[in-house]
């Protein structure tokens, strides 16, 4: 199957990530919000989330959910 859009992912971005290296998607995002705080995480209509925010508030979305 060809993956399309692999051509615009920005320089350095992996086309594929070593899965085994990772317990869980949620060990995987933990560690790159560590590794990349301070970067962009997402940028949408000129707004900017960085990791250390997206990190922020997913867990105080977790946390939320996890209320009675």
């Amino acid at each position: 199957m060809k993956k399309i859009g692999l051509d615009h992912y920005p320089e350095g971005v992996p086309n594929e990530i070593e899965c085994d290296v990772y317990d869980s998607l949620g060990h995987f995002l933990a560690i790159n919000c560590q590794l990349y705080e301070d970067k962009p995480a997402f940028s949408n209509f000129g707004a900017l989330l960085s990791y250390r925010q997206l990190d922020q508030r997913s867990r105080a979305f977790a946390a939320y959910l996890q209320q009675d």
